[in-house]
């Protein structure tokens, strides 16, 4: 018994070093000895009842992640250990016994963990004498949602007697009917059968485990246990951490950045955390994801807000609060006007200006629709000559506007108490003062950062990347997030100076060969696609989607700003796809145009997308007529349709009913399937983590598209590894 325990505790404490994991996943017979159970505990206490030999009564301390304490109230042993990780997934510890009257001993063990599913271990009694004895155990896991199936074999060498025990078998089931309950079962070679539960609370764990002895027919053990979590040292200070956003997030690089510090942050459980603006910009679907997420963490974390320049984004980011400051000579503006972004308008290279009201005023929501949209049918000659939608678009797309502002003002009156109807009455009066804000009830009161703020780490993500990390030539399990953003394109991607394709240009070639890379590290569990796309080439969105569809590990899409046309076809063959509230979707139609000398130099390829083309340039001979263009752009459409329905598993009439390429809010596109969830980043980490069974120290690996100038038709490559840990919020 005793030696079992100690085994436990040195691998527990092995384990709670570099790279910390979940116990269930490496021990078998974990609940036969719980004292020191669990990543979290601080303090537990142990007592078990045996029939057959005597009660056991246990007290636990952990002193920190790399020494623990334990003592024995029955036979007065006293146990301090302390472990450490040489390599990755090879971990070490070793125990001091002091038992009363007698001379000390020292135990040894190890662990190692190869893969996710297979575990072994050696322990190694009295290790200074002459004629140790040791135990050597190896075991193998499945994994399931609600279910682990465990197996394994053991073998015992005694050196005091020079006597070796033949290898011994177990199986078992752990079985998770609901969060914080825990179900075993498991059976033995030796005809002893295991049982218990264990349920875990916000800062409480109560255990119950039993044995039954088959060959006398009775119970031969029972006991119970008790865990304090998440105690906080005497000498440990409230913490306090300062995220300053002071520069414009409209960039999806630089917005999942802001995203993983944060979640470094959050990881390291800070008492209070403050958000400091200054002379940020957030995007509509930034501000929603980051509203999302402080809402989450009230009632655990305390968070307060300052903003220097309170517009709608900014606001709405930051309205979940428990407080919101702003500065005395910044102005509020809560209008709808206050999301347009002279950045996301690319009007220098057009005479027609009118186009820009319905199209740019959601910032970098439809930033792409500077491009036709068209529907199956639509033949376009000239893009340049047909850059207005029909009003029927333009009313879709207004009204789209419209739903969004109402519901961030209905979230706002909720979270902040007041009635919808203030929100547009205090609209419609904006710009208005700070002191306007602080009569409506919206900020709590009218000061800056430096006034209110207490001392705390200064969290600088421009140059705090990459620091933080225990030991950087350790590679831990990971989610691979991968960004999809801008026109999707055959080749590499890069920035590019166009008012046709935007900003950015993501080339299939970077994504295949990031998707690869994901697929053949075994470190990589999954893989999460961040996009923000109005499309692409048909070829390059079709190929990106066989991809997409054929990947072998659990792939998720999260959709930022929108997935429309061509991207929304590529992610289709994801796993699962969230988007937020305000993300745009669908979208899908086919343009076709003849050779026009107007336009830039373009593709030979065929594109798909409300705001693709597909340009036979040099060659005005391809097609006779204009009935073989619609014919073709009619094959295409039908063709993307039937791909899309097949893998929502929803009828056509769902993607596109009126076949006119319209697009979707969140909220429309998840009650016609085209999403599967309603939910932001963050959450789509969750997930990916989730069906992974990602070990709680997992890393956000990002790979992203890193461009220092205009002219970086070549980005630098490789993964960027963020000290940004995958907690569940």
């Amino acid at each position: 018994m005793k030696n079992i325990f100690v085994f436990l505790f040195i691998v527990f404490l092995c384990g709670l070093t570099a790279n910390p994991i979940s116990y269930e996943k490496n021990l078998n017979g974990f609940y036969r000895n719980p004292a020191f159970l669990g990543i979290e505990s601080n303090a537990g206490i142990y007592y078990k009842f045996d029939y057959m030999d005597q009660n056991e009564s246990r007290l636990s301390l952990r002193l920190s992640k790399f020494a623990g304490f334990g003592y024995d109230l029955e036979s007065h042993i006293t146990y301090w250990s302390g472990g450490f990780s040489l390599l990755r997934d090879f971990y070490c510890g070793l125990t001091l016994i002091d038992p009363p009257g007698k001379s000390s001993r020292f135990d040894a063990g190890f662990i190692y963990r190869p893969f996710a599913f297979l575990s072994g271990g050696l322990k190694i009694d009295d290790c200074f004498k002459e004629h140790s004895s040791f135990a050597t155990e190896a075991s193998f896991k499945f994994y399931e949602d609600m279910f682990i199936l465990n197996s394994g074999i053991n073998f015992v060498f005694n050196g005091d007697k020079d006597s070796y025990e033949a290898g011994k078998w177990y199986g078992g089931l752990n079985f998770r009917p609901v969060k914080g309950c825990n179900l075993y079962f498991e059976y033995r070679e030796d005809d002893n059968f295991y049982g218990g539960a264990k349920f875990d609370f916000s800062n409480l764990s109560l255990m119950y485990d039993t044995e039954f002895d088959d060959d006398r027919n009775q119970t031969s053990r029972q006991a119970v246990q008790v865990t304090v979590n998440k105690l906080k040292p005497f000498w440990e200070k409230e913490k306090i951490k300062q995220i300053v956003l002071n520069k414009d997030y409209s960039d999806e690089s630089e917005l999942i950045e802001l995203y993983l510090n944060i979640n470094r942050v959050i990881a390291e459980h800070p008492a209070e955390i403050e958000f400091i603006f200054r002379n940020a910009e957030l995007s509509l679907q930034a501000a929603e994801e980051l509203n999302g997420l402080i809402a989450e963490l009230r009632g655990k974390i305390k968070v307060r807000a300052y903003i220097d320049q309170a517009n709608l984004s900014n606001y709405y980011a930051v309205s979940s609060a428990d407080e919101v400051y702003l500065s005395e000579f910044g102005n509020f503006d809560m209008s709808h006007k206050s999301l347009l972004s002279a950045d996301e308008i690319y009007l220098e290279e057009f005479s027609n200006v009118e186009m820009a009201s319905p199209f740019f005023v959601i910032k970098s929501l439809v930033s792409d629709l500077q491009v036709m949209q068209v529907g199956k049918n639509l033949f376009v000659e000239d893009i340049l000559e047909n850059k207005k939608l029909e009003a029927e678009k333009r009313n879709m797309l207004t009204q789209i506007q419209l739903d969004i502002q109402d519901r961030i003002y209905k979230v706002i009156a909720v979270q902040k108490g007041i009635p919808i109807e203030s929100m547009f009455v205090i609209a419609n009066e904006s710009p208005s003062s700070a002191f306007t804000a602080e009569d409506a009830g919206l900020i709590n009161e009218i000061s800056a950062p430096e006034e209110k703020s207490q001392p705390g780490k200064l969290i600088d993500f421009q140059n705090n990347l990459l620091t933080g990390s225990p030991q950087p030539w350790v590679k831990p399990e990971a989610i691979a997030v991968i960004e999809i953003s801008g026109f999707i394109k055959s080749g590499k991607s890069h920035i590019c100076d166009n008012a046709f394709y935007g900003k950015k240009i993501c080339g299939t070639d970077t994504v295949f060969e990031q998707l690869r890379e994901a697929e053949c590290d075994p470190d990589i569990k999954g893989v999460v696609l961040r996009v923000n796309s109005g499309g692409g080439e048909l070829i390059a969105c079709g190929t990106l989607y066989q991809k997409i569809r054929d990947f072998s590990k659990p792939i998720i899409a999260s959709v930022s700003g929108q997935a429309s046309a061509g991207a929304y076809f590529a992610v289709s063959g994801a796993d699962k796809i969230y988007a937020n509230d305000s993300s745009l979707l669908g979208g899908l139609g086919v343009a076709v145009l003849k050779n026009n000398k107007r336009l830039i130099p373009l593709t030979d390829n065929y594109n798909a997308g409300k705001d693709n083309l597909d340009n036979a340039d040099d060659r005005s001979n391809f097609l006779s007529s204009e009935m073989q263009y619609r014919y073709l752009a009619d094959q295409y459409y039908k063709q993307m349709i039937r791909r899309i329905a097949s893998e929502r598993s929803t009828p056509f009439s769902n993607i596109d009913d009126k076949g006119e390429a319209s697009l979707y809010d969140g909220a429309e596109a998840l009650n016609r399937n085209l999403t599967d969830e309603t939910g932001s980043f963050f959450e789509a980490l969750n997930y990916a983590r989730k069906i992974t069974h990602l070990s709680s120290n997992g890393k956000i690996i990002f790979r992203n598209l890193k461009l220092d100038k205009i002219s970086d038709l070549e980005p630098e490559r490789g993964f960027y590894y963020y000290n940004g840990l995958i907690e569940g919020i």
